[in-house]
C-alpha cells in the first residue's frame, strides 16, 4: 500500500498575502520585496486541520504533553505538538535544554500594579540567559539539516552569545558581529570558535541597524544565516504560548514582553493564535510590545497600520534610554511577523519608556521576596515589561491577568544594574545583585570584562576569513 505523501509546506507573505511553498520562499522575497530582503517576511502555516485531528483521535496527548512539562523534563524538540507546529524537523537537533520554562506567580506585583494575577516567565533560566536559545536553537538545527557547519550573526549582545554556544556544542565555527559597545562582549571573548568583530562606524560606536545591515547575509549563503531574516527560526519562541497552556494556570490575559526585532513577541503571539484554533485555549492573551521612547519603530507602525516603518535616527537623546541597549530600535526586522501577531491577538504597544522608568522597576522588583528568593532578576532590556505595566497601569484593570516575560538574565549586566541604581539604592542593587547570582539565580553567567580591540573589517578581510574558514572544513 502506497504511503501518503508528506504535505508540502506553505508559507504566508506578511506584506502581501501571498502563499508560498517552503523552496519559493527567498525567490519570492527576491523578486517581490527585494529592498526587504534582510527582513523576516513569512508566517509558516502548520495543517491545523490535521493536528485537530489527530488530537480528537489521541485525547491522551495534551494530558500527556502536560504532565511532561509539569514534572521539569519538557523540550520543545520532544513535544509532539511543537513538532508539528514547527517549520523544521526534530531530526539532527541541536540543543543545550532550552524550555521547560515555569511559571511563577507573584502576588506583590498583582497587588503593586492593581491586576488580579502577574505571572513572570523568567527566560533567564535558559542555557545562555535568555529566550534567544529557541530560535538560535532551531537556526542550528536547520543549518545542521542542510549540511552547514559555519554559521553567522548579528547582535547586541544575547543573540551571539547563544549563537557561539549552539554552533559550538556542534564543534562549528560562527562570526559574530556586534555593536562596539556590546556589554557580552567578554563573554563571546570566552568563546574559542568565535571570530568576534565589534563593529564602530566612521569611528564611532555603531548602533545594531548600522551592523546588521552591512553583515545581516555575511558570506552569501556560503556560511549559515542564523540572523531574523531566515524565516525557519521565529516559530520556534511558540514555545512559550504551549508551556502556558500546559501549566495549569489561569490564562493570562495579556502577555507583556519588550520587543526588540520582534521574533520573540511574534513567535508567542503565533503560537496562542494555533493554540486557539486547535482548541487547546479559549482565547488567545492580548500580545503587548513595550519599548523606549524615541526609539521603538513598532508604536509608529501599528499607529500608521503598516507592516515596517523605520526612524532615521532616535527620536530622543539616546542618553534617556540607553539602558536598553538590547531594544532601542530604528528599525526591527522580524517587524512584519510581529506586526501581524500584536493585531490578530487585538494586542497593542506601551511604548514612551525612559531610563527612569527601568530604575523604578528595579526598586518594585527588589521589593518581592518571592522573585528575589527564585533569582529571578532581569536585564536592563527585560525590566521593560515590568516597567511599562507600572508606567501604563492604567490601561489595565483588577479582572486582568498579566504575564511578564523577562527575557533576558540580569546576572550578565550587574555592572550596568549598578551603575542604573547609582549610591541612592545601593542597598536595592545590592538585593537584586544578590539574587541574580545565588543558588537559585545565575552565577555562571557572571564573568568580568575581557578586551577585545574595536575593529573595522573590510569586506575583502571578511571575504578572506570565510574562504579560509571554508578551505579548512573541506580539507578536513
Amino acid at each position: 500500500m502506497l504511503q501518503d505523501k508528506p504535505q508540502e509546506k506553505k508559507w504566508q507573505c506578511c506584506i502581501d498575502g501571498d502563499i508560498v511553498s517552503e523552496q519559493d520562499i527567498y525567490k519570492h522575497k527576491q523578486k517581490y520585496h527585494p529592498d526587504r530582503q534582510n527582513y523576516g517576511l513569512m508566517w509558516f502555516l502548520p495543517d491545523i486541520d490535521k493536528i485537530k485531528d489527530s488530537i480528537t483521535v489521541n485525547r491522551d496527548i495534551i494530558n500527556h504533553e502536560t504532565e511532561i512539562y509539569q514534572h521539569r523534563v519538557y523540550n520543545m524538540w520532544k513535544s509532539w505538538l511543537m513538532q508539528q507546529l514547527m517549520p523544521v524537523e526534530a531530526k539532527d537537533v541541536v540543543s543545550l535544554g532550552e524550555s521547560g520554562i515555569p511559571i511563577i506567580e507573584s502576588e506583590f506585583l498583582a497587588r503593586e500594579l492593581g491586576v488580579k494575577k502577574v505571572y513572570i516567565r523568567d527566560e533567564g533560566k535558559n542555557p545562555t540567559g535568555s529566550m534567544k536559545d529557541y530560535i538560535i536553537s532551531c537556526g542550528t538545527t536547520k543549518g545542521r539539516q542542510e549540511g552547514y557547519n559555519h554559521f553567522t550573526a548579528v547582535s547586541c549582545g544575547n543573540h551571539a552569545l547563544s549563537a557561539a554556544h549552539y554552533v559550538k556544542s556542534i564543534n562549528g565555527k560562527i562570526i559574530v558581529f556586534i555593536t562596539s559597545g556590546s556589554t557580552k562582549a567578554g563573554f563571546l571573548n570566552k568563546i574559542p570558535n568565535a571570530h568576534t568583530f565589534r563593529v564602530k562606524t566612521n569611528g564611532r560606536d555603531s548602533i545594531y541597524e548600522e551592523v546588521y545591515e552591512r553583515f545581516y547575509n555575511a558570506g552569501n549563503n556560503r556560511i549559515y544565516n542564523l540572523n531574523v531574516s531566515n524565516e525557519f527560526m521565529i516559530d520556534s519562541a511558540k514555545t512559550v504560548a504551549l508551556e502556558m497552556a500546559l501549566s495549569g494556570k489561569e490564562m493570562p490575559t495579556h502577555f507583556i514582553s519588550c520587543a526588540g526585532n520582534g521574533t520573540y513577541i511574534g513567535g508567542v503571539g503565533k503560537g496562542f493564535l494555533e493554540l486557539k484554533q486547535l482548541g487547546i485555549i479559549k482565547e488567545s492573551p492580548k500580545c503587548v510590545a513595550v519599548g523606549m521612547k524615541g526609539g521603538f519603530p513598532f508604536e509608529t507602525a501599528l499607529d500608521m497600520n503598516v507592516p515596517i516603518k523605520e526612524y532615521k535616527d532616535f527620536l530622543i537623546d539616546e542618553k534617556k534610554i540607553n539602558y536598553a541597549e538590547g531594544t532601542m530600535a530604528i528599525g526591527c526586522y522580524s517587524m512584519p511577523q510581529a506586526i501581524l501577531a500584536i493585531k490578530s491577538t487585538n494586542g497593542f504597544t506601551l511604548g514612551g519608556l525612559e531610563n527612569e522608568a527601568l530604575i523604578d522597576a528595579y526598586i518594585m522588583l527588589s521589593k518581592d521576596r518571592i522573585l528575589m528568593e527564585a533569582g529571578i532578576v532581569p536585564e536592563p532590556t527585560a525590566i521593560q515589561s515590568l516597567a511599562a505595566v507600572l508606567k501604563h497601569s492604567s490601561n489595565f484593570s483588577k479582572e486582568d491577568i498579566v504575564l511578564l516575560s523577562f527575557t533576558g538574565h540580569g546576572a550578565k549586566n550587574l555592572k550596568e544594574i549598578s551603575e542604573m541604581l547609582g549610591e541612592k539604592y545601593r542597598t536595592k542593587y545590592e538585593i537584586l545583585a544578590t539574587s541574580a547570582v545565588s543558588k537559585q539565580g545565575r552565577p555562571d553567567l557572571v564573568v568580568e570584562e575581557n578586551l577585545i580591540l574595536d575593529s573595522q573589517i573590510s569586506q575583502s578581510d571578511l571575504d578572506e576569513i570565510i574562504n579560509k574558514l571554508i578551505a579548512k572544513s573541506e580539507h578536513k
